[in-house]
């Protein structure tokens, strides 16, 4: 007679074989569950990745960047002024001299090699240091913005000739040459800003003019926007020494009236020369950026 198995027996078997079934499946290595969609959220192994990009910043590296500024170095548009020389002139010194020198190339005329300039008529101040000063702090704004700069003085202990300062220009292959100058009247209510620049019929570098006309109406909308002083009409001339020398784009920039009382301590004043340079510096940045085809064409409309 055969023994039915005891009820003991049968649970042992059943406990045994449930523990052998879920081993089983705790080491197959293929899963037959279905993906879910906390599965297809999960980011990628690129995403993920220890490993930097321009893009995909490391999560902790707790600074936001800018893509565009990543992947081409700056942002841009801000990258143009490294391509340019910029030759800044403070008009006169502190010594003048009598002797004469050709106005021009070639030229049998004879104009004087340096003055003083003029002087403040409250403030006392000689022109060629308000030049100095501003021309100095421009120089550094220029730099900071990414120009390269070239000086023809950079102390009022010097005598240079105006053949000599746009020679320094040419040589060194300046894009645009900026003589700072102050004006000065008989009559103390003339005021203003003024761009100088050679005429169309220049007997030198007749081929500077357009090019001239574009810095300078560049730079007195810069800077008359910054300082809110008059802009003056602009003087085409072929008289000063420095501009007919210069064998490229030149302007000799009357900053106001040293014989404007108001003007005069104006332009002693830390504060506007501050807005002094940051309109000279906008007029380069309109000149050579975007702004300077925008003149172009309405300079060829009016014509």
């Amino acid at each position: 007679m055969i023994r039915q198995p005891s009820r003991k027996l049968v649970l042992f078997l059943l406990i045994g074989l449930l523990l052998f079934t879920a081993c089983k499946k705790t080491n197959d290595p293929v899963s037959l569950r279905p993906a879910s969609s906390e599965d297809e959220d999960r980011p990628s192994e690129e995403v993920t990745s220890s490993s930097s990009s321009p893009l995909f910043p490391k999560p902790d590296s707790g600074k936001e960047e800018d893509p565009g500024e990543s992947l081409l170095g700056e942002k841009e548009g801000e990258n143009f002024r490294r391509e340019f020389l910029v030759c800044l002139d403070p008009g006169h010194s502190a010594h003048a001299s009598a002797k004469g020198e050709p106005i021009g190339p070639g030229a049998k005329e004879m104009k004087r090699m340096a003055s003083l300039g003029s002087s403040g008529i409250r403030s006392g101040v000689g022109e060629y240091e308000v030049n100095l000063d501003v021309a100095l702090l421009l120089r550094d704004e220029l730099e900071s913005r990414g120009y390269r700069v070239l000086m023809t003085r950079e102390s009022q202990d010097v005598l240079v000739g105006n053949v000599d300062r746009a020679r320094m220009a040419n040589e060194a292959g300046a894009d645009a040459f900026l003589r700072l100058h102050c004006d000065g009247s008989d009559n103390p209510r003339a005021k203003g800003a003024m761009a100088v620049t050679i005429s169309p019929d220049n007997p030198y570098h007749p081929e500077n003019y357009r090019s001239s006309y574009r810095l300078g109406q560049a730079l007195i909308r810069g800077y008359t926007r910054a300082t809110g002083l008059v802009a003056r009409k602009p003087w085409t001339t072929d008289t000063m020494t420095g501009l007919n020398w210069a064998e490229g784009p030149a302007v000799l920039f009357e900053m106001g009236f040293l014989s404007n009382p108001e003007e005069d301590l104006l332009l002693q004043d830390h504060e506007f020369r501050e807005k002094m340079v940051q309109g000279l510096a906008d007029g380069l940045d309109a000149y050579f950026g975007e702004g300077a085809d925008a003149l172009k064409e309405k300079e060829d409309k009016d014509e």
